[in-house]
């Protein structure tokens, strides 16, 4: 539920960009354009990136590191893949704190413009530090089936026939 909600958080703030930079593009022709879009687009793009990098974490399609999990002899990789979640974890954590330093001293500086705290966009990095942490403690880690090792699936064809 949270993945589906971070993703749809992410597509919004997507959507938000584009229907603000499609009417900047018009308004120019007009009044010479908004001064304020460029702080905005900054929120908006990186809540949007950390979000949906989070939920396609949360969904096994982002952040792959089973490269090296398949690539080890079937008797590791399980603890290979445990090994990589430990490093997840640890990333995830170490953006938890540093980011909440960086976002906490930011607060003290705002936008040009818009007049916010430039330390709401630096948030975005502990809150997808805190989605990747929640998200890898609440899964397991993915070690490939036999099938897979033996006949990688392409994501495009999924195993349906191309006749």
């Amino acid at each position: 539920m949270l993945v589906l909600a971070a993703a749809w958080v992410a597509g919004a703030f997507f959507a938000a960009l584009f229907v603000t930079n499609l009417a900047q593009i018009v308004m120019r022709q007009f009044t010479g354009g908004w001064t304020w879009v460029g702080d905005l687009n900054t929120i908006l793009f990186s809540w949007m990136v950390m979000l949906g990098a989070a939920a396609a974490y949360g969904r096994n399609e982002h952040i792959a590191t089973s490269f090296l999990v398949e690539r080890v002899p079937d008797a590791l990789a399980r603890p290979t893949a445990y090994l990589v979640r430990t490093i997840e974890l640890l990333l995830g954590f170490i953006l938890i704190v540093a980011g909440l330093s960086v976002a906490e001293t930011r607060m003290d500086l705002p936008y040009v413009q818009l007049g916010v705290p430039t330390g709401w966009t630096y948030l975005a990095i502990p809150v997808f530090g805190a989605l990747i942490v929640f998200f890898g403690l609440v899964t397991r880690p993915r070690t490939p089936t036999v099938l897979e090792q033996v006949q990688p699936v392409e994501p495009t064809t999924r195993g349906e026939s191309l006749a």
